[in-house]
């Protein structure tokens, strides 16, 4: 089923300040409410960890990680068709820039991903979720579900097992807040939490089976 920003709007739910799933019994949760809470995952993310204070033009670093490696491969592997046409709009957008990209320019593209009030304030519409990290490992786990699924010819390249596990590492180590959180995840991959070192051409499975280890480490 296509996602859209606009069904992203239309059911608010009741958060509280602990983690973990707004129903008992996860038989509730449907594949459409774990997608949307993802990208409304990432599109907070981008909103929040994109500039520090003092910044005014998008940090340089982090903008090469998103040109070079995270969108093109959620543009290769999320399975909601719609999203994907979204963050290759946000990938063109980037490319398209001359000099360095404000951050009024920065929110004004990021409009095409969600509404500015969805990733200002996200707890009043997650659907499954109560936070951000529940949303961010629905999000993770959504990317494991393209893995070599070859989408388009022209991003089939970047739908391999490797590299999701590489964008994964990549999106916690710029975009996820909590430092020591981050440091924690950092040093389990490169210590290859998970069996990663052991997958020399990880397919679906494998992918989603080191994700799943490397939550629960």
């Amino acid at each position: 089923m296509a996602t859209s920003t606009t069904a992203m709007a239309t059911t608010t739910s009741t958060t509280t300040p602990t983690g973990g799933s707004l129903f008992p019994d996860d038989a509730n949760v449907t594949y459409e409410m774990r997608i949307l809470d993802g990208i409304l995952a990432f599109a907070y993310a981008l909103h929040t960890a994109t500039f520090f204070p003092a910044n005014t033009t998008l940090i340089v670093e982090k903008l090469r990680i998103l040109k070079e490696n995270l969108l093109p491969v959620i543009v290769s592997v999320h399975p909601d068709k719609e999203f994907r046409k979204d963050v290759s709009g946000l990938l063109g957008n980037i490319s398209k820039s001359s000099g360095a990209i404000t951050k009024d320019q920065w929110m004004a593209m990021l409009d095409g991903i969600a509404p500015r009030r969805m990733r200002q304030q996200p707890d009043a519409f997650w659907k499954h979720c109560k936070n951000f990290n529940c949303g961010l490992w629905q999000f993770f786990h959504a990317l494991t579900l393209g893995v070599d699924m070859k989408f388009s010819a022209t991003t089939a390249k970047d739908s391999n097992g490797e590299k999701v596990m590489e964008t994964i590492k990549s999106f916690v180590t710029y975009f996820f807040m909590c430092h020591s959180c981050a440091q924690h995840f950092i040093k389990g991959y490169d210590n290859c939490v998970g069996e990663r070192c052991t997958m020399p051409n990880p397919d679906r499975r494998h992918t989603a089976l080191w994700l799943w280890r490397v939550h629960n480490m």
